[in-house]
């Protein structure tokens, strides 16, 4: 099955993405080819992922040949489906550049922060690219955005998204400080999650978004190796489930390991 899509860059070289599937528990690889002597700085990445597209970062392309100029781009490509009637071919989509100056977080800077970046498809060439920045949500949060039409069209802009909290009629403050772990595309919206603290959901499609936290279960032995422990992941998303494990270690700070959390039936809204 081919599963080329070539494109061009913003200085107009040729660059083709393609994708070498494994079965699990193998994993598959994203490949990324620009024309020979073509160098870059970094290491292409998969920024988000959202169904059979993928958000790649390509930063780092030499310009004409020096290395003291060089661009930023990213790409969204769509597996395409061959089973489908007509077949429909792999794409690689060019973003706009990220080229912003309203933000604090933001400004001046090329790139996409992956555990920040979310990608959300909404239908046949339709989606939305957003950033979260922020470091502490008494604050407030800097949400970057793209929303990206059928005709591949669109523009970044910033937002200042006013941030509420899900409490299980418990109340509460909004906690002194956030760090983004990873980026969970569920249903219409996104959700940021910091292991530690808790869930952001937003509805990003809207013109307005905001923003929706919701607490996560304290855990005493919850310390540096974050991912080792706790995860968060979307399930079943049509029916709105979200799982979140937590893992204990044989012997955790002399106490117990039960934890208990409820699950809010319209979390983000």
């Amino acid at each position: 099955m081919n599963t080329t899509a070539c494109a061009r860059t913003t200085t107009g070289l040729p660059i083709s993405v393609s994708l070498r599937l494994a079965a699990p528990p193998e994993g598959s690889r994203v490949c990324v080819q620009l024309p020979a002597g073509v160098k870059v700085r970094y290491i292409p990445i998969v920024v988000a992922v959202h169904g059979d597209s993928v958000l790649v970062q390509v930063a780092g392309i030499e310009v004409e040949r020096c290395m003291s100029r060089s661009t930023t781009d990213h790409f969204i490509y769509n597996g395409g489906d061959a089973a489908a009637d007509p077949p429909r071919p792999p794409s690689l989509c060019l973003l706009p550049p990220r080229s912003l100056t309203g933000g604090e977080e933001s400004a001046g800077r090329r790139y996409l922060y992956s555990d920040a970046t979310g990608l959300l498809r909404r239908g046949e060439g339709e989606f939305v690219v957003a950033e979260l920045n922020m470091k502490d949500l008494s604050d407030g949060a800097e949400l970057v955005l793209l929303r990206l039409h059928s005709a591949g069209r669109g523009e970044w802009s910033v937002k200042r998204p006013p941030i509420s909290r899900y409490d299980y009629g418990k109340g509460g403050k909004l906690p002194s400080s956030w760090r983004n772990d990873t980026v969970i595309p569920f249903g219409d919206r996104l959700c940021w999650v910091d292991l530690s603290r808790g869930l952001l959901f937003s509805d990003v499609i809207h013109d307005s978004p905001g923003l929706r936290y919701v607490p996560l279960p304290v855990d005493p032995c919850f310390g540096r190796c974050r991912s080792l422990y706790r995860n968060v992941c979307a399930t079943a998303a049509a029916s709105g489930a979200i799982k979140f494990v937590n893992v204990f270690p044989h012997r955790c700070c002399g106490r117990g390991s039960a934890l208990t959390m409820p699950t809010p039936s319209t979390p983000g809204r």
